[in-house]
């Protein structure tokens, strides 16, 4: 979980090189369709592809569907309400929505350490990302909190389907989708299409669907794991790796608000896991000896 959380830190990287000097959706499914092959060449050579089982399909559907949801929302959202704003929406729809998740389709249980640690996660993103919810469209507001909800469920549906399924072909079928999608807005808005080369956006925009492949794995396996709600606490690291790339790729200045934040944050991300240590401790420790 936590190598995917890095490679999304990347992800702004990556994108702040490609920006719209390629037509939105056109590079959205030229690297769709990149990821697609990569997963299907893997998923071949690996010989992990398994038929789609009726009782999985809404599982699937609803996965991918929101996870593309979740995409287009940000975007939106993104471009309309300050990056903060933005930022803090999302991040927070995507943890609470993965305590309610794990909550409903896994019983998990929210215990005191669980709120704590997400108390301690939403006063860390508070910290980090200024916010003003009071100036702007509720409109967008929602589409960011949807966005965030979207992942959530992209995220944990797939512990739904990962113990029959490989992560590389819940990968391939995400990225299939996605081509088809982006594809047919592309040509709904009349995008104009160029051929790639080897300058800068281009090569990043490749990147990212490479990253796309590695990090659907990555997320996959994570949460096949982990507890949904733990899982999301774990997601937040993302924030940390991206203030530091922008560091040192940007130097971009680090606030002490956003250290204090960053540390509220890490202390969420592994208090559940202390706990869950002491108790695997103390149940050891009762066992009786033979």
């Amino acid at each position: 979980m936590l190598a995917s959380t890095v490679l999304y830190g990347l992800f702004g990287i990556l994108s702040r090189t490609v920006q719209f000097t390629i037509p939105l959706f056109y590079q959205n499914w030229t690297r769709a369709l990149v990821a697609a092959i990569i997963a299907y060449i893997f998923l071949k050579a690996l010989r992990q592809q398994k038929p789609l089982r009726r009782r999985d399909l809404g599982w699937i559907i609803a996965r991918t569907l929101a996870g593309n949801i979740a995409f287009l929302s940000f975007f939106v959202s993104i471009i309309n309400i300050p990056m903060g704003t933005a930022y803090f929406i999302f991040y927070g729809g995507s943890t609470i929505g993965g305590y309610l998740l794990g909550y409903l389709l896994f019983k998990e249980r929210i215990t005191v350490i669980k709120g704590i640690a997400l108390v301690l996660a939403m006063s860390g993103l508070s910290l980090i990302y200024s916010i003003n919810i009071t100036s702007f469209a509720p409109m967008y507001l929602l589409l960011g909190l949807i966005a965030g909800i979207g992942t959530a469920v992209w995220n944990i549906f797939s512990k739904k389907v990962s113990e029959y399924y490989s992560a590389i072909q819940l990968t391939f079928i995400d990225n299939l989708f996605s081509f088809i999608l982006y594809a047919v807005l592309s040509v709904v808005l009349h995008e104009a299409w160029m051929m790639p080369n080897l300058s800068a956006p281009w090569i990043a925009s490749i990147s990212l669907g490479i990253l796309f492949v590695a990090t659907g794995q990555l997320v996959v396996y994570g949460f096949k794991h982990l507890d949904a709600q733990i899982g999301s606490l774990v997601m937040l690291a993302e924030i940390l790796f991206a203030i530091l790339f922008g560091f040192i790729f940007y130097q971009e200045s680090v606030r002490l608000l956003t250290l204090i934040g960053g540390i509220c944050i890490v202390s969420a991300i592994i208090l559940p896991e202390i706990n869950i240590t002491n108790i695997r401790r103390r149940n050891l420790m009762k066992k009786p000896m033979i």
